[in-house]
């Protein structure tokens, strides 16, 4: 089967240049001006339903990215998954949801209480109305000298009721931290009832005296998983005028050097196949919001479905109906057209502008098989 790989290279220069390998190892090169460049990727951000932050990568926690990268490479992998801590336990809610989102907390600040040294948790949540979650946890990981800590008690409020949960922490070898769990679903729901809030949870530290020093050993972060009310694309996108972007297709090839993507392809075009096509996220200067992938394994089908249409070209009846029709009166209508006929799902990873880590789930996003339909 023929393969063409498209790459996207981003000069600090005025042009973008794509990329497209065949087997032959010979390149062709597409430039784009930064108009153009501009125009791509506000086209591919609507496709995801994404808004590129203000600000880029700047986690304020590291245990919160790790464990989320370990989230993402369990939908990403496709036998023996590796889980972080205890969500194994989370297995079919990972599976299960559109998003899955880690909140990091907006401050963390050490209060004395009734005499006792304790750890308060800000966070600051603004609904996303498009989601609908349906399961939350909260984890709490200790390192460093923290790890001789045994017990902990989580205070937090649930409609009006003061509530105290007390858990054993637990070793994590493979990250050399102590760690517990909490169950987060109904303050959670609670949490996302309004549209914006801040919310405190409490921390004691049994038969501990915190003070500020151990703050740099204290992770303290909430995961919650979500339905989506719809297929990403079909929810309002932010206005972006398409009348007056650029028509790339009629581009003069003399200028800015650019040759129409058209031409990338070469001679007339063959049998259906599958092809590959991948954005680098780096070139488009997103690695500094997108944690992973690096970038967007697309692929394309492109090619005619010419009679007879054989077995590994997987047609439908009705393609195989149609192209009899064709291949008898060539006007009555047309060849069966190339198409995907088996799609998986891309995660993406990224911060979004709450400094929140979120894992969005895209059905349908990348083609595994072409065939004639």
């Amino acid at each position: 089967m023929l393969f063409f790989l498209l790459f996207l290279l981003i000069y600090s220069s005025s042009s973008n240049v794509f990329y497209v390998d065949d087997v032959s190892k010979q390149s062709l090169p597409f430039i784009l001006d930064l108009q153009q460049a501009q125009l791509f990727q506000n086209q591919i951000l609507i496709l995801l339903g994404l808004e590129k932050p203000v600000k880029g990568i700047n986690s304020s926690d590291k245990i919160v990215s790790t464990f989320m990268s370990s989230l993402y490479k369990v939908t990403e992998s496709s036998e023996d998954p590796i889980f972080m801590f205890d969500s194994h336990k989370l297995e079919e809610e990972i599976y299960a949801s559109d998003t899955i989102m880690g909140f990091v907390p907006h401050n963390v600040t050490i209060l004395t209480v009734n005499g006792v040294s304790v750890t308060e948790i800000t966070f600051i949540i603004e609904k996303d109305q498009s989601l609908e979650i349906f399961a939350g946890t909260f984890y709490l990981v200790l390192e460093g000298d923290l790890m001789q800590i045994e017990d902990v008690a989580m205070h937090y409020t649930h409609q009006g009721l003061h509530y105290c949960t007390r858990r054993s922490l637990k070793g994590d070898f493979d990250e050399e931290v102590n760690f517990a769990s909490f169950n987060g679903t109904n303050l959670f729901t609670e949490w996302l009832e309004n549209v914006n809030g801040t919310y405190k949870i409490t921390l004691e530290l049994l038969d501990y005296e915190t003070s500020e020093k151990d703050l740099s050993n204290i992770h303290f972060f909430g995961v919650g998983f979500f339905f989506s009310d719809g297929p990403v694309n079909s929810r309002p996108k932010r206005n972006v005028n398409l009348e007056n972007q650029p028509d790339l297709s009629r581009r003069p090839e003399a200028e800015s050097g650019f040759i129409p993507m058209t031409s990338s392809l070469g001679k007339k075009p063959g049998r259906c196949v599958l092809k590959s096509l991948f954005v680098d996220f780096k070139d488009l200067g997103w690695d500094n919001w997108v944690i992973a992938p690096s970038g967007y394994q697309a692929d394309f089908c492109e090619g005619d479905c010419n009679f007879p249409l054989y077995e590994d070209l997987f047609p439908s009846n009705h393609a195989i109906v149609q192209s009899l029709i064709h291949l008898v009166d060539d006007k009555s209508t047309e060849m069966a057209k190339c198409a995907a006929t088996e799609m998986r799902e891309q995660s993406i990873l990224f911060m979004n502008n709450q400094d929140n880590i979120v894992m969005k789930k895209y059905q349908n996003m990348r083609v595994n098989r072409c065939g004639c339909r």
